[in-house]
């Protein structure tokens, strides 16, 4: 996330992987995910397009949907969605603290 003048946030989600937060649209429960019928053709789609990257060999945990441009991008994440939530807030609140400093 960008806060006052640039400061650019990482999260790590996993298999020494780090994403912008600002590109973030959402976390999704991966089992949750593949539930639907209309997720599953999404994620297929996104496969044959090569916008779906999986760096782990641990069995997924969460779905991190980015915004890149005018793409949508599919990380495959060995962490839990609900984990990575609390790595947001937390790191979120760490920068807002640094700029306030």
């Amino acid at each position: 996330m960008l806060i006052n003048g640039g400061l650019t946030l990482f999260l790590h989600i996993g298999a020494e992987k780090e994403i912008e937060m600002n590109k973030i649209l959402c976390i999704l429960d991966y089992t949750s995910f593949n539930q639907s019928i209309i997720n599953r053709t999404f994620c297929e789609h996104k496969k044959q397009s090569e916008r779906v990257f999986n760096d782990s060999e641990e069995h997924p945990k969460s779905i991190v949907v980015l915004h890149d441009g005018e793409d949508i991008i599919l990380y495959l994440s060995p962490i839990t969605s609900n984990t990575l939530h609390k790595r947001m807030a937390l790191i979120e609140e760490m920068g807002n603290r640094s700029v306030k400093l």
